[in-house]
């Protein structure tokens, strides 16, 4: 969202609660808390709600007659149902390949969608996770947020918005049959007139249409987290409080009509035509200014911008934190985030950047703070060594920010890679070899401008002396265009994927609970080697002396079988019964040299067993692996 598109939020009178006791607790605390902030800042002008409790906070309460909690009935987590929901979701986003196969050497599309106070801070997120090893290496993180992208303009799926959106996950190199999980962080351009909870029932109907559009774009998208922003009552841009407050109802009824069967919300093929990714809230991040949240949360003026509005460095790394400790204590969110065996994740620092000024041919530029690009004049290097990295590179991302709106970048070049920072100039600066990267629209301040450079990585590595290079070249239209260079403190990055063993077994598509309590699991032990010829299977939580019947198929897919989930697609090969033991236990193994099943190494199969549930009426199935078969 721009500073000149920041949406008018109007601030209304408010019909007092029977919350005295409340008001004169935040009363006191807030004078404790901002007497010393008019010393710091002169004037404390931040706006205290005293109806206003952080939802998380609320529980059973309620505020102007709505209870709050993020889920049902004033709870802060989902009822039972969902929450297996949420899980099962989770466990279904795996590696697919850009047709949406799951395939152990594929991709997971992480992207974001809001205004731009939320660009600013996903691009802090994405910093974080790119950089951490213990993050599962097959997630490619996507800054899709853009300004003014407000839920009364995404809810119009011809809106520009989702062209730029588009051309993101292009250019990051992502294909919509790999996005699998999204962020929403936005809020709503309230009309004059209407009061809350007026306001808050269009926003959520606005969300509704949102996730619709988002499952017709992605159809492998599993699931949405969902949140609302941070405090406005600092804001010298027009939002005020309780608006955005207030834009937290919104999320909350949307998540709870899902929960509560709504049609138009279907996740789960059993109850109807498939419409949303399952729902599920995202960190919640609204804190009553300088009054503290019950964990500790406060909003300050010194963690905002002078707009008051969009968080500074210091508010983009507490929401950071946030969205942090959210991937490692949700259980959907660990499971989707934790680390994978196989596969490793590096961000690597670009360690050498120059602007090129084609009107002074002979003058570097390489210890400037910025690194400058224009139509025709100015353009720029980056470079990095990346001998250290081994093993096969699924996906490298190119990663520059931005310092205010950035044109749209059309080329990369890639250049020679033998050029010095300090010296180069754009007279003595290499070729670029011309274009390796399409279109990048325009991009926010301080958001990240992503691209694909996965096979020049690859070259780098394995025959180009472990030197990158590369060359941006111009925009569209001539305009003026800064990134931060590494001078800054704020170097471009490579966020790089490698597999040190291609290939291997991945779970994907989670099973039913059945009559034993627990959904039914395949598991594994072996390798995906044709030359160890040791690859088992090992199905659990069975009805005890059941019979079972394992399939293969060539490909997977989503087909419900009598209230189970068939996920094994393409041609399917039956193999021989089996029965479950006395603990509900079934092993089966494939000859994969049999006519019907015979695979050469870099085939892809799915597996998955079958079995009628005598006490949960119908069929039930296992969960399913996809085995890519190595040498």
């Amino acid at each position: 969202m721009s500073r000149a598109q920041i949406p008018t939020l109007h601030f209304r009178g408010r019909r007092q609660e029977p919350l005295i006791r409340y008001a004169v607790h935040i009363a006191l605390r807030a004078l404790a808390v901002l007497l010393p902030l008019v010393a710091i800042h002169g004037t404390a002008t931040g706006q205290v709600c005293p109806t206003c409790v952080p939802l998380n906070d609320l529980g059973s309460g309620t505020h102007e007659g709505e209870t709050g909690g993020l889920y049902p009935g004033g709870a802060n987590t989902p009822p039972a149902a969902h929450a297996a929901a949420e899980l099962r979701a989770a466990r279904s986003v795996v590696p697919r390949d850009v047709l949406g196969v799951p395939d152990p050497d594929g991709l997971v599309g992480v992207l974001s969608i809001g205004v731009s106070s939320f660009a600013q801070e996903w691009r802090e997120v994405t910093r974080a996770v790119d950089a951490d090893p213990q993050r599962n290496g097959h997630l490619v993180l996507i800054n899709g947020a853009i300004n003014a992208a407000t839920t009364n303009r995404l809810r119009d799926p011809q809106a520009p918005h989702w062209t730029i959106l588009d051309k993101r996950i292009q250019t990051a190199g992502v294909a919509p049959g790999q996005i699998q999980v999204a962020f929403i962080e936005t809020s709503r351009h309230h009309a004059a007139g209407l009061t809350f909870p007026d306001t808050s029932r269009a926003m959520s109907a606005e969300l509704g249409l949102i996730v619709r559009e988002l499952k017709v774009r992605f159809p492998q998208l599993q699931i949405a987290f969902v949140t609302s922003l941070i405090y406005a009552g600092y804001s010298t841009t027009g939002v005020a409080e309780p608006s955005i407050y207030e834009d937290a109802f919104a999320v909350k009824w949307l998540i709870e009509d899902q929960i509560a069967g709504d049609p138009g919300l279907v996740h789960d093929p059993r109850s109807g035509a498939v419409r949303a990714p399952v729902l599920a809230w995202g960190p919640y991040l609204w804190a009553n200014g300088a009054i503290p949240r019950s964990d500790g949360l406060v909003w300050l003026p010194s963690d905002l911008e002078i707009d008051g509005f969009h968080p500074n460095d210091a508010g983009e790394a507490k929401v950071r934190d946030l969205y942090v400790q959210f991937f490692d204590t949700s259980p959907a969110a660990r499971a989707i985030f934790g680390a994978r065996s196989g596969v490793t994740r590096r961000a690597h620092a670009i360690d050498a950047d120059a602007s090129l000024d084609a009107s002074r041919p002979t003058t570097a530029l390489g210890a400037e703070a910025t690194l400058d690009v224009d139509d025709p004049n100015l353009s720029f290097l980056v470079g990095a060594d990346v001998a250290a990295f081994a093993g096969t590179i699924r996906h490298s991302k190119l990663a520059l920010e931005p310092i205010g709106r950035a044109g749209e970048l059309v080329a990369i070049g890639v250049s020679d890679a033998a050029w010095d920072e300090a010296t180069v100039t754009a007279g003595t600066a290499p070729a670029f070899d011309g274009l390796t990267s399409g279109e990048l629209t325009i991009t926010s301040e301080k958001s990240l401008a992503e691209w694909d450079v996965t096979p020049w990585t690859q070259e780098a590595v394995t025959s180009s002396g472990g030197r990158i290079s590369f060359g941006i070249e111009k925009t569209t239209p001539s305009l003026l265009s800064q990134l931060y260079a590494r001078e800054s403190g704020r170097p471009a990055w490579l966020a790089v994927t490698i597999d040190s063993a291609p290939g291997g077994v991945e779970p994907f598509c989670p099973g039913l609970v059945g009559s034993v309590g627990a959904p039914a699991l395949l598991g594994w032990t072996g390798d995906a080697s044709l030359a160890s010829a040791d690859l088992a299977f090992h199905a659990s939580d069975l009805p005890a002396a059941t019979v079972v019947l394992p399939l293969v198929g060539t490909s997977s897919v989503a087909n419900p079988l009598s209230g189970g989930d068939v996920c094994v697609g393409g041609l399917l090969t039956r193999l021989p019964l089996t029965t479950s033991n006395d603990l509900g236990r079934a092993t089966f193994a494939v000859d994969w040299t049999a006519p019907g099943t015979s695979v050469v190494p870099g085939d892809t199969r799915t597996v998955q067993a079958v079995f009628r549930d005598t006490v949960v009426e119908g069929y039930r199935t296992t969960s399913a692996v996809v085995v890519t078969f190595r040498p």
